[in-house]
């Protein structure tokens, strides 16, 4: 995708804020959102958990009932994070009429660079699949919002657009 970016702050009343907002070492674990979003900021802030912990997918999908095969794009979005505290605090923002269910993340032993990695962690997801999933893209990547990665609101803007 491109290079990558590193951001070192010194000041010490930018790390005290930082922190008074939950941001710690290795905050993955025990991340709580300890205050309060306000309401004009939860689709933002819930954009910007997507664009880095979450996914969006658009895939063919054959679904097969009583002898017959159907086929239609299954859209799938989610958000991941090791605190179940976080996933459930962002699921109470997301307006009634969008179902997102919390759950648990299957995780497998995988082999990385020749070295084999083993979860030691539980991880849990915010998890929404088609029309659902649909309105809850529109909701976050709405008409002129600011900032977003470009590669999801493109991939959203397909979705949904999609009839």
């Amino acid at each position: 995708y491109g290079g990558v970016y590193r951001l070192h702050i010194n000041d010490i009343d930018c790390i005290n804020w930082l922190i008074s907002y939950g941001c710690k070492p290795k905050k993955s674990l025990d991340l709580k959102i300890e205050k309060p979003i306000p309401t004009e900021y939860q689709q933002d802030f819930i954009r910007g958990i997507l664009d880095g912990d979450g996914c969006v997918q658009k895939s063919p999908y054959i679904k097969r009932k009583n002898g017959k095969e159907y086929f239609y794009t299954k859209i799938t979005c989610y958000i991941c994070s090791a605190s179940k505290d976080a996933i459930e605090s962002i699921k109470k923002m997301i307006p009634e009429g969008i179902n997102a269910l919390v759950i648990p993340a299957k995780q497998k032993e995988s082999t990385i660079n020749g070295r084999l990695v083993k979860p030691t962690v539980d991880v849990w997801r915010l998890h929404s699949n088609d029309s659902h999933a649909r309105k809850f893209l529109a909701w976050i990547y709405y008409p002129g919002h600011k900032i977003s990665l470009t590669r999801k609101a493109k991939l959203a803007s397909d979705i949904t657009a999609m009839k």
